[in-house]
């Protein structure tokens, strides 16, 4: 990666940069890795245990604070008083040129970084746009008061930027999550007679697994040749395997669980369409589509949030109306029948990625964003 970035700053080498967020998040240990790998003096603050090779990690997860149930009220407030105090604590002894704030923590956690001169936010979507009705007012507040303090702001799509707005008078930066095209690449050609569609994300509502599943009848009124990768964990496993099993579709479909996010390209070197149902505007980017774009394979996705600057309808995929199986089917089947279709699509995506989300493009924009915020006094 180092090799990779074009102005890395002798000033960046020698800055302390702390990043704070969830390291066992697979976006947050990508921007790690992509920092240590530059050579920059790296620390981190995680609030879920985790662990990364030549990195000191400050836990502040609390993990260890369990309890009966009927006292689990009262323990998330003691473990998030303390939370407070090993933030602070963990910034004392770090003493970080930059502090770079990755989601938006939208809980009393967040008044620890008053007063903090040099700090980096990076909202990630569902911290900014709230998918659950009226949105409480101490959440306002907490996510108002940090984008207020921070010197920069950064965001992944135009989408995600406007939202962030609402709540800030300033004009974040846009880098998104971007894709290792070296790493992401097809290796073969698909051949088989078999269309795998794939679905890679976590098995939650706001992605909208049940409507591929729900698609798959609709499908084989027209066509046999088809499997399905579900491939994910999440509170929905059970549910979309009995929602399998009443469609009576299981034969065709394959739960593969978690898989680390190294596997990933395996599955999509045998996957022939990729299908991201996503039904919350929260969905700001679409990291998995760009990964599936990588690989040249055509997306069909929900025409909602950041997706469509992820995804675009019909140069690189097909977007379709959330929650809309019948939609998802015949998106689907106009690929399934279309081979020449599928490989201008895919070919199209990957020029599309390899100019718009290269990784070490996107990490050269953040160094960027540091050696900005350095420079200011």
């Amino acid at each position: 990666m180092r090799n990779d970035l074009k102005h890395l700053d002798e000033g960046i080498l020698k800055s302390k940069i702390c990043l704070f967020g969830d390291l066992s998040s697979v976006h947050l240990r990508r921007w790690a890795i992509a920092l240590r790998n530059a050579g920059c003096n790296l620390s981190i603050i995680s609030y879920r245990k985790a662990a990364l090779d030549a990195v000191r990690v400050y836990d502040i997860s609390c993990s260890s604070m369990r309890g009966k149930p009927r006292y689990e009220k009262y323990l998330r407030l003691l473990r998030g008083v303390k939370m407070v105090f090993l933030l602070r604590r963990a910034i004392r002894q770090i003493k970080p040129d930059i502090l770079h704030v990755h989601y938006l923590v939208n809980t009393p956690l967040a008044l620890a970084f008053w007063r903090i001169r040099k700090l980096v936010v990076s909202p990630w979507g569902n911290d900014i746009i709230y998918d659950h009705g009226r949105e409480p007012l101490a959440l306002i507040l907490y996510k108002k008061a940090l984008l207020k303090w921070a010197k920069r702001i950064t965001a992944t799509t135009e989408f995600l930027a406007w939202h962030i707005q609402r709540y800030v008078k300033r004009t974040p930066k846009v880098i998104p999550f971007g894709v290792e095209t070296d790493l992401f690449k097809r290796r073969r050609s698909r051949k088989q007679n078999i269309i795998v569609i794939s679905f890679i994300k976590h098995l939650k509502e706001k992605y909208g697994p049940r409507f591929l599943l729900m698609a798959v009848p609709h499908l084989l009124k027209r066509t046999r040749n088809i499997a399905i990768n579900i491939v994910g964990t999440g509170p929905q496993d059970e549910y979309l395997k009995k929602l399998a099993a009443d469609l009576k579709i299981e034969k065709y479909v394959n739960f593969l669980g978690g898989i680390p996010h190294g596997q990933v390209v395996e599955i999509l070197e045998d996957t022939d369409i990729f299908v991201m149902p996503s039904v919350y505007e929260s969905e700001v980017f679409g990291v998995a589509a760009i990964e599936a774009s990588a690989m040249e394979i055509p997306i069909v996705a929900s025409d909602l949030g950041g997706i469509r600057e992820a995804v675009r309808d019909g140069v690189t995929g097909i977007l379709v109306p959330p929650r809309d199986e019948c939609a998802i089917a015949d998106a689907c089947l106009t690929l399934i029948k279309d081979p020449s279709l599928r490989r201008k699509l895919g070919r199209n995506g990957r020029k599309f990625v390899t100019a718009e989300f290269e990784w070490s493009n996107c990490v050269e924009k953040m160094i960027q964003v540091y050696q900005g915020v350095l420079e200011e006094r």
